[in-house]
């Protein structure tokens, strides 16, 4: 099995899937092209107990550090 390798759909599953292949494509652009917009219009999807205002903090030196909706609740 190569990395590349595509296995098809099963046809029952992709018919019941919530979105189709395109649209799918279309949100996998806007989540690479502006991560922060993307998931911040996301968050807003889910019941917060305080509502974040930071969608991201992102430090690649020394130590990774990664943090998404980091002072919601």
């Amino acid at each position: 099995m190569s990395e590349n390798e595509v296995f098809p759909v099963n046809t029952d599953i992709a018919n019941s899937s919530w979105i189709s292949e395109e649209k799918y494509r279309e949100m996998y652009e806007k989540s690479i092209g502006d991560p922060e917009a993307f998931w911040g219009e996301h968050g807003k999807r889910l019941d917060w107990i305080k509502p974040y205002t930071e969608i991201k903090e992102v430090s690649y030196q020394d130590n990774v550090n990664i943090k998404w909706f980091y002072d919601g609740i």
